[in-house]
């Protein structure tokens, strides 16, 4: 169950988005299914699409489906999917080029739902500070078979593509909804249960309903219904969703964010009740059935018979409005004790096991303070200059820039006053170490001065400015981490010979700050709207 934040959780996160650098762009993705246009409003993405409010700090971009869009190819492969994405990805290096953060938030149904799955994976590697991705993915279906996928070696399938996003480190929330009914196998409606990292806050839901019933809506004047408690129940869980991230409407819709206004949360009971009464009196036919899934885990939603609640969500507002829940359905419920909680679950209780499940960056308990990582840097930048560069090569450019950050740095320290300036200052360091100078005839992309802070990256002193780059502990730093914390992607070209002069020129010279009217160098500044404008 999808619960909202109270009013001082709200003010925290109003207070953590003040950035005074970066301002924070709110972009809003609907991804179609398969055979649906983004202007037929009796779709729920479409309907949310339609009212989705766009001003300064809120855009939006809606999808048809891969069938509307690229053919008979589409609906057999899901071809398209990846061009689609593309552009979204093309829009958020825009803005980043703006010198803007951005806050993504993907709603998909279908084959929609592996589109936004697809696209977590292609921005997973930006840096968290400059891209939080949020995800809705209503029955996320690929289309493939569960034999296909199992023997797809070569990961050519959407299925086994998007079984796990484990690495995408940026993920902040996810709100997975499937159906409980499967559909023939000969249909291919199998869905994808992904792995998702051990930052991510993931809550998987089973709604009642075929994959169809998720989708049925129709917009009124006064806001969006669905035509039935099946789509009622996931507009429910979807809308408080989306607002609580902050994407905006310009219909009156309803608030959960306010106490007084769970009017919602009761219509939601009803919708499950109707639901439950229903598979009630035709549960002894479906008794041990399953919906078998695309997972790494062989997960499957399985049925359960007798059982006090339909799903973690029925529980939770039965127990909310316990005194007006009065149906026939719970006081039958409350004459009997059945072994069953829910009635139907995923089969697996692994189904959040990730590959990587130590602590995050973000547990700041357990990290050391920011004096304490200015002094490791310290240390960091003299390692590299005394033993990460020839005698040559400290007469170049190159040395002579990452000399002036070793001798500014203890005039500048007084100035880091927190640890995104302390990352803005690692990365400019790092872009100087990666960039080759010389010989630009060599077939190599690395350098010594990379290599170098790689292996000082990869020892314990040096953990907590590994964790910086990686936003996970106790993990081996490899050099294209280093090119994509810089860079937001592994690109090996960025860093060519001939390159060399454009990227010293640019560090070489001082920063003009607009606020204070005074010179700054770029080697202590946040230039990530260059790195992503090359």
């Amino acid at each position: 169950m999808f619960h909202t934040k109270s009013e001082s959780d709200l003010e925290e996160d109003r207070e953590e988005d003040k950035e005074p650098a970066q301002e924070r762009i709110i972009l809003t993705v609907y991804f179609s299914g398969s055979n649906q246009l983004i202007t037929n409003k009796s779709n729920l993405g479409a309907a949310l699409f339609a009212v989705t409010r766009e001003d300064e700090q809120h855009e939006k971009i809606g999808f048809d489906g891969c069938i509307k869009e690229f053919g008979i190819r589409g609906g057999l492969f899901g071809t398209g999917l990846e061009q689609q994405c593309q552009r979204v990805v093309k829009r958020i290096n825009t803005l980043h080029q703006q010198g803007k953060r951005v806050r993504l938030i993907v709603y998909g149904y279908s084959r929609g739902a592996i589109a936004g799955l697809l696209l977590a994976m292609m921005v997973g590697k930006i840096d968290p500070d400059l891209l939080e991705v949020n995800l809705i993915l209503v029955d996320p279906v690929s289309g493939n078979y569960l034999t296909t996928a199992a023997i797809d070696f070569t990961h050519r399938t959407l299925a086994r593509q998007t079984m796990d996003v484990s690495e995408s480190i940026n993920l902040n929330k996810v709100l997975v909804l499937y159906a409980n009914n499967p559909l023939l196998d000969i249909f291919a409606h199998a869905p994808v249960v992904p792995r998702f990292p051990s930052q991510c806050h993931v809550t998987e839901e089973i709604v009642p309903g075929f994959h169809v019933d998720l989708q049925e809506m129709y917009s009124v004047t006064n806001g969006i219904v669905g035509r039935g408690a099946k789509a009622n129940i996931v507009l429910n869980l979807v809308l408080p969703f989306l607002m609580e991230l902050g994407t905006t409407f310009l219909l009156a819709m309803p608030t959960p964010l306010k106490e007084e206004l769970r009017i919602g949360d009761r219509k939601l009971l009803r919708a499950y009740n109707k639901c439950f009464a229903k598979k009630r009196r035709h549960m002894h036919l479906k008794k041990g059935k399953t919906r078998a899934c695309h997972s790494k885990e062989g997960i499957r939603i399985e049925t359960h018979w007798p059982a006090n609640y339909f799903s973690p969500s029925h529980k939770a507002l039965c127990e909310r409005y316990k005194s007006e829940n009065t149906t026939e359905v719970k006081q039958e419920l409350n004459d009997t004790e059945n072994k069953n909680e829910f009635a139907y679950s995923f089969s697996s209780p692994c189904i959040k096991k990730v590959k990587k499940a130590e602590p995050l960056i973000q547990e700041k308990e357990s990290l050391p303070s920011l004096e304490d990582k200015m002094a490791i840097f310290t240390t960091f930048l003299e390692e590299i200059y005394s033993s990460g560069l020839s005698k040559k090569s400290k007469t170049t450019t190159k040395g002579a820039l990452i000399k002036s950050v070793m001798d500014e740095f203890s005039s500048q320290q007084h100035k880091i006053v927190n640890e995104a300036m302390l990352k803005d200052t690692l990365r400019n360091l790092l872009a100087l170490c990666l960039q080759r100078d010389r010989n630009a005839c060599s077939l190599f992309t690395t350098t010594t001065s990379g290599y170098k802070a790689l292996r000082l990256l990869n020892s314990k002193p040096y953990s907590a400015l590994a964790e910086i780059i990686l936003y996970q502990k106790n993990e081996k730093v490899r050099y294209r981490n280093l090119r994509t914390f810089v860079l937001g992607r592994n690109d090996k070209a960025f860093f060519k010979a001939k390159h060399a002069r454009a990227h010293y020129q640019f560090f070489s010279a001082p920063e003009v700050s607009e606020k204070e009217g005074n010179n700054t160098s770029p080697l202590f500044s946040n230039n990530v709207p260059y790195f992503f404008s090359r």
